[in-house]
């Protein structure tokens, strides 16, 4: 369904709607567009909308919603759940506002979403501040979409990205696959927990790269003076980098991830004068692929951090010179087959 060829249904500065099992398709532009903007110096708000059980596949966009660039418009309690958005030429869904670094979102929630086979990322959510309302991304399932980044947050603060599942998300035309989570741009205060994230692993031979070049198949970035943010409790494996931080801020604390099967398990590349960033209690252990000349279970240009009380398994490599915390093991985490119940031999 689609108007004039365009976008299947708009909602513009609009509130209290409810989208429920409808199906846009074969739309030159979005599926589902929402946009909000400003007349006479007024906001015209969007808020209060409920997008549900929906498809939206073979578009440009999926699900695409936008502040007008020049406006103090809104976009608030949005919620999009329980919807499968695929095979669009670009986004799965993308909300922003037009002018980049301009805070134009807050209270968006996309759960229990299906997001797969689109030409760019699966969500992209950017300039939300929720330092009064609250924002999530949870308990979606994202694969094989074609793009550098699956799901994004950029100049976001107060936002949760939990309990997704995150897989096979190739970059065409790339030499290494895309991230996994990417938190970008001084994004802050956000929290990334309990995602389970593998598959990334396209690479070039000459493991590791230069500085800031490694994090493009990670399996979470956080990026470009990011700071203070929690990445908790994830399982990240088979990628090239498990985690990197790149040209992150500080007060970034990296607790209780699993880290394991990777080309590099941490990739720590971070702002210069930096010194406040946390590694603490992760399994970083068995990053090993073969056909790749180096593997490391840390990598770190000679960044300064604080990392204690992690256990780096039984036969670990580190970049020339780490010394670990005075806390941190060596020994093998014993992880446990899923089938016979017996320890894993690492």
């Amino acid at each position: 369904m689609c108007i004039r060829d365009r976008s299947g249904i708009v909602v513009d500065h609009s509130s209290y709607i409810t989208l429920d099992n409808v199906q846009t398709y074969s739309c030159n532009a979005y599926g589902i567009k929402l946009r909000s903007d400003t007349n006479n110096g007024v906001p015209r708000k969007t808020e209060n909308v409920l997008v549900t059980n929906c498809q939206s596949y073979d578009n440009s966009r999926g699900i695409y919603g936008y502040v007008q660039s020049g406006t103090t418009g809104f976009i608030s309690n949005l919620t999009i759940q329980s919807c499968s958005i695929y095979n669009n030429t670009d986004y799965g869904i993308r909300l922003r506002h037009q002018d980049s670094g301009t805070t134009g979102l807050s209270a968006i929630n996309i759960s229990d979403c299906l997001i797969y086979s689109n030409g760019g990322g699966a969500v992209v959510l950017a300039e939300v501040d929720d330092s009064i309302g609250e924002s999530q991304i949870k308990d979606n399932t994202c694969f094989n979409n074609d793009t550098t980044t699956t799901i994004q947050i950029n100049y976001a603060s107060y936002v949760e990205i939990k309990n997704n599942k995150i897989y096979d998300n190739p970059c065409s035309g790339c030499s290494i696959d895309g991230v996994g989570i990417d938190v970008d741009y001084n994004s802050h205060n956000n929290i990334i927990a309990g995602n389970i994230i593998y598959g990334h692993t396209a690479v070039a031979a000459n493991m590791p790269w230069g500085e800031g070049s490694a994090g493009n198949s990670a399996g979470i970035m956080v990026c470009c003076g990011s700071h203070d943010n929690t990445v908790v409790n994830n399982l990240c494996y088979d990628n090239v980098v498990g985690i990197h931080l790149a040209d992150s801020g500080g007060g970034n604390k990296i607790y209780n991830n699993t880290l394991t099967y990777n080309c590099e398990g941490i990739h720590l590349d971070i702002d210069s004068g930096v010194t406040t960033n946390e590694l603490k209690n992760n399994i970083i252990a068995m990053n090993f692929r073969s056909g790749v000349t180096t593997n490391y279970d840390l990598y770190q240009e000679d960044e300064t951090f604080v990392e204690d009380y992690n256990c780096f398994g039984s036969s670990p490599s580190y970049s020339t010179g780490y010394t670990i915390g005075s806390n941190s093991i060596e020994q093998n985490p014993l992880f446990i087959d899923p089938v016979s119940y017996t320890h894993l031999t690492l």
